[in-house]
C-alpha cells in the first residue's frame, strides 16, 4: 500500500513570503509613524506655555456630579478649531488618569479670564488635573493644574 504525501516545500515557502511581508509592512509604518512625528505639526512654545490654576474644587472638598471646574488658563483662550484654545494650545482634562476634552458647550466664560468647565463624573474619589495640548495632540509636561483629589457624592445625596 503505498501513500502519497505532498512536498512541505511549497507551504513553508508560502510561510516564509507572509513573514517577510509582514515584517516589511512593519517597517514601513514604522517609518511613517516616525515621519510623522518628526515632520508633523510643532507646537510654537517660544512664547511660553501659560499656566492653567485649578480655582475650585480644592483637594479635600465633597462634589456633586457634574464636576465645576473653575479655572483660569494665563492666557487668552477662546473656542476655535481645536475647540477651547490659546494660540496653539487646547485643554485636556484627565480625570482619574482618563483623558477628556471638551466640547463647545462644556466650558464657559465667566469673565475676568476665568472659566467652568462641566463634566461628568462618577461617584466616588476623583483625582483631577487640567493640562495642555499641542497641535500634535500630546499633553505638555508644562503649564498643567495641580492634581486635585476629591470626592463626589451620588447624584440623589448633596454634597
Amino acid at each position: 500500500m503505498t501513500q502519497n504525501t505532498t512536498s512541505d516545500a511549497p507551504r513553508s515557502s508560502r510561510l516564509v513570503t507572509l513573514v517577510g511581508g509582514l515584517g516589511i509592512f512593519m517597517f514601513a509604518v514604522g517609518i511613517l509613524i516616525g515621519a510623522v512625528n518628526m515632520f508633523g505639526p510643532r507646537t510654537d512654545l517660544s512664547r511660553g506655555v501659560p499656566s492653567i490654576v485649578l480655582i475650585e474644587p480644592q483637594t479635600g472638598d465633597t462634589v456633586s456630579s457634574p464636576l465645576m471646574l473653575r479655572f483660569t488658563a494665563g492666557n487668552e483662550l477662546a473656542l476655535g478649531g481645536m475647540g477651547w484654545a490659546s494660540n496653539d494650545l487646547h485643554l485636556h482634562a484627565y480625570v482619574d488618569g482618563r483623558e477628556i476634552m471638551p466640547a463647545a458647550a462644556d466650558i464657559q466664560d465667566v469673565g475676568d479670564g476665568t472659566f467652568v468647565w462641566t463634566l461628568p463624573a462618577d461617584s466616588g474619589p476623583r483625582a483631577i488635573q487640567l493640562r495642555w495640548a499641542g497641535l500634535d495632540h500630546r499633553d505638555l509636561d508644562v503649564g498643567a493644574s495641580r492634581i486635585v483629589e476629591v470626592v463626589v457624592q451620588p447624584e440623589n445625596e448633596a454634597p
